[in-house]
């Protein structure tokens, strides 16, 4: 029993150091119980029906569907690898900008993504395109918007000498995801939407973390 009290005051630190991302893992976790896809299982049709988002809901304001759809998981081993990818890309984030920042780009990624989602969808849907509109209505969960857009501020925040370089190549990445599941026949949409979703995400978390790094700067010249 001694030796596991330096450990788990180990962890109460880090929890401490990492407030949003211990949270945001937290409720990750909650979903997947409550869901069942933290237990190896796939997320049912009604759970989906219930917390998916598609990007024409954002035309009903349904502001809950928005926020749930970050935290349920499709299951399975995609559960434990969003989970892995949270805690580290959100971490990476919180160490670098702290937790507001990295809550701010969490959130302001995940919601900027599902709105943008929803500007390029639209006009495909309304033009009579079948994929535009099955990404139009396909209803997705997870929380990969907001943390590829937390994986782009930590980088741009990070100071690193070889930041823009390593940018370039993920965002090269992401779009080439993005291009072979628009080839692929048949297209899947939800691999179509996910893909889509990381490539306007990543750009976004960019942003974040160009504004705080000359927020920081500007604070510490005042």
């Amino acid at each position: 029993m001694r030796e596991l009290l330096p450990s788990m005051r180990t962890l109460a630190l880090r929890v401490t150091f990492y407030p949003f991302t211990a949270a945001t893992c937290g409720l990750i976790c909650l979903a997947g119980l409550l869901t069942l896809t933290a237990t190896g299982q796939d997320i049912t049709q009604r759970a989906m029906h219930q917390f998916g988002w598609a990007p024409r809901d954002l035309i009903a304001l349904d502001v809950g569907r928005a926020v749930f759809s970050a935290l349920v998981t499709n299951g399975g081993v995609v559960f434990w690898t969003a989970l892995a990818l949270t805690a580290l890309f959100v971490g990476a984030a919180e160490h670098f900008a702290g937790a507001l920042a990295a809550a701010v780009t969490f959130w302001g990624s995940h919601l900027a993504t599902l709105a943008l989602m929803l500007v390029v969808s639209l006009p495909l849907h309304l033009s009579g395109d079948s994929l535009g509109t099955l990404v139009y209505a396909s209803r997705d969960v997870g929380p990969s918007a907001g943390y590829v857009g937390c994986l782009a501020m930590a980088l741009v925040c990070s100071g690193w000498r070889w930041r823009w370089w390593a940018v370039g190549a993920i965002a090269a990445g992401l779009a080439s995801a993005l291009v072979l599941s628009l080839t692929a026949v048949p297209a899947d949409s939800l691999d179509v939407s996910a893909n889509l979703a990381h490539v306007i995400a990543f750009p976004v978390g960019i942003t974040f973390g160009l504004f705080f790094t000359r927020r920081a700067r500007r604070l510490s010249d005042a």
